[in-house]
């Protein structure tokens, strides 16, 4: 199944679970250690009662120690308690999830359980298993509740770890189709994540779900105070409105309103200029305009937004699936590769079968030595301009392709040890003439932030710019220079003052340094510093 897509097209032909809520008998079955999801994503596929959807041998084992064979050799337990915030009552069947990881392998997963009468649970999990983190999930009547772990468990149990919930934010409302007819059975999944998170190539779990009644009514709670995002899915069909805003605990937002259009899977396919197969291509697909259009509401709390895009990868045949297109709409294609230029296009309204075809650029090959003409073993190369992409630097190489000719392109380079270096204007070229580039070690400045007693502060945000970056360039082009500095594009410029005050910016090029530091009670210094220096220090 295609990349990016699995998971949805699953949900797009068959039911998703309800979440169940406290008090209510859990709908894929129980027991005290509870069951074990395991997985390499952050969602759960369809999962039968008592079943775990993945082979734990694939994914390197199970956490969980099986029903009846603890150990204390090599198991241990974590123990939770849920109770209510407000006057710490127990909550009795109210799942909670444990997520996990094993140590010397890349498993990991989720167990579930559900609490006793007295709120109390535990996971017989094998040592050695290191724990994200425990949450009481979401119900109709309750918030989901975290606590981060963070930590490898060993023989000692680890003690009971309280979680105290809060009453829901909760939603109401109707699921329709485009003509304003109820969809019985939909689909309803919300997010506290922003929504381009929850859009992109991994798939997000849902943080509550629900269930539109004959009528297309739902309700629903499990949800935190704070932003949310709210979408439906139905047999064959997909929201193309959908609901953000925000809501706080222990409230409700009424009348919200999700549209539902039949749908398509959308099958297509990349190649290059010769018909061959692109693999890795990057597809991007969505309604027009889908980042600027909204509609407000009567309920400040409340915006409408149009249906999700899609991003998803070509396989090794080129080949891409878009779980759920509206059939209706026409939508535009963005397709990005390495090694092509940038595509564009749309598609027609109703379109199941796509292919594309993308076409080779110019190419601009560099050879980065350092002062004593030896090869830079690995760095980071970029390209800023009309086709902006990354390149890694490896033992001295390095290649940009697929490039749109730009005259203001900018490369820039960067290596640990050895100060960032700019290429502009850029001359594009081939493999057999590489551009050819020298880097100089680094000049780092290096010092301490304290207060007016000399005492260290720790927390104090820095940011530096290079005051004399454009001396390098003839001075004809030094008021031409279309881009930002290399030091703000590596992100380079931004630290933090750690233990005892001290900070480090490396990979620094010679020469003036503004320095600006923001003490976290808001107090604001800057000063000008000579590359390299090792002794800098800024008062308080």
């Amino acid at each position: 199944m295609r990349k990016g897509a699995s998971f949805f097209l699953l949900s797009f032909l068959v039911s998703l679970l309800v979440v169940s809520g406290c008090g209510q008998e859990p709908e894929i079955g129980g027991g005290a250690a509870g069951i074990d999801f395991e997985g390499g994503g952050e969602s759960d596929p369809e999962i039968g009662e008592g079943k775990s959807p993945y082979n734990s041998q694939d994914a390197g084992g199970s956490a969980m120690v099986p029903e009846g064979q603890f150990d204390p050799a090599t198991g241990t337990r974590v123990h939770v308690r849920v109770v209510t915030a407000a006057d710490g009552q127990p909550l009795a069947n109210c799942p909670v999830s444990l997520y996990w990881e094993r140590s010397g392998s890349s498993a990991l997963g989720r167990i579930l359980t559900t609490t006793d009468e007295d709120g109390r649970g535990h996971f017989e999990i094998f040592q050695r298993t290191f724990v994200q983190k425990v949450v009481a999930m979401g119900t109709g009547s309750t918030a989901p509740e975290p606590h981060v772990l963070a930590q490898f468990v060993g023989s000692e149990e680890i003690e009971t770890i309280e979680l105290a919930v809060r009453p829901a934010a909760r939603f109401a409302g109707r699921v329709l189709d485009q003509d304003g007819n109820p969809v019985p059975g939909a689909k309803v999944s919300a997010w506290t994540e922003d929504r381009w998170k929850v859009e992109g190539m991994t798939e997000v779990e849902s943080t509550a779900t629900g269930t539109a009644d004959a009528n297309g009514n739902f309700r629903m709670g499990g949800m935190p105070g704070g932003p949310f995002l709210l979408t439906a899915i139905a047999d064959g069909m997909i929201a193309v409105q959908r609901a953000v805003g925000v809501n706080e605990y222990d409230e409700e937002i009424e009348r919200i309103e999700l549209v539902l259009a039949q749908a398509n899977l959308v099958d297509g396919q990349v190649l290059d200029q010769e018909g061959n197969p692109v693999r890795g291509a990057i597809i991007e697909a969505g309604i027009p305009r889908r980042r600027i259009t909204h509609t407000p509401t009567e309920d400040s709390r409340l915006i409408y937004i149009p249906g999700r895009q899609w991003i998803v990868e070509s396989d090794r045949d080129g080949g891409f699936l878009l779980p759920g297109v509206p059939a209706s709409e026409a939508w535009n294609i963005r397709i990005r590769h390495g090694s092509f230029r940038d595509f564009r296009d749309r598609f027609d309204a109703g379109s199941k079968v796509l292919q594309f075809r993308l076409q080779s650029g110019l190419e601009v090959h560099l050879r980065a030595v350092d002062t004593d003409s030896k090869p830079i073993p690995e760095g980071d190369v970029m390209i800023l301009g009309a086709s902006a992409r990354p390149a890694p630097l490896r033992m001295g190489g390095a290649a940009l392709l697929g490039l749109e000719e730009d005259a203001d392109a900018i490369v820039m380079v960067r290596a640990t040890g050895y100060a960032m270096k700019v290429i502009w204007p850029v001359r594009y070229n081939t493999f057999g003439d590489p551009l050819e580039l020298v880097l100089e070690d680094a000049s780092p400045i290096i010092g301490q932030v304290v207060d007016g007693n000399g005492e260290p502060i720790s927390g104090v945000a820095l940011i530096a710019r290079g005051l004399d970056f454009l001396d390098s360039m003839p001075l004809g082009l030094r008021d031409a220079f279309p881009g930002k500095q290399p030091e703000e594009v590596f992100r380079l410029n931004r630290r933090a003052s750690g233990e005892g005050g001290r900070f480090r910016f490396g990979q620094l090029y010679p020469g003036r340094w503004e320095i600006t530091a923001t003490h976290p009670d808001g107090r604001v210094t800057s000063e000008i510093f000579e590359a390299p220096r090792s002794d800098v220090r800024i008062i308080f």
